[in-house]
């Protein structure tokens, strides 16, 4: 599952991470749980809501990541598909 406009539930729960992150474009990749299942979003954060979200992320706080921005991408495991890894390149 991927590619722009995820098919995976938004909401991520367990302990989120950030891999990677581009300071100004507010593109995170993000690794969690998803339905008991490791998944992958690629979202870019709303510069009002950075703050918030880099709390969250930082606690490993279960979030719906789209209050904060958009998801891009997505999928399940624990890697991005190549469509997302290119746009990353862009980021990283």
């Amino acid at each position: 599952m991927s590619g722009h406009v995820s098919r995976l539930g938004n909401k991520v729960a367990g302990r989120p991470s950030s891999r990677r992150d581009a300071v100004g474009n507010l593109i995170y990749f993000v690794t969690a749980m998803a339905d008991s299942r490791p998944a992958w979003y690629v979202v870019q954060v709303k510069p009002e809501h950075h703050a918030e979200f880099r709390r969250k992320l930082d606690a490993s706080a279960s979030m719906e990541l789209t209050l904060y921005g958009e998801v891009l991408y997505s999928g399940w495991g624990s890697e991005p598909d190549a469509a997302a890894a290119e746009f990353l390149k862009q980021y990283s």
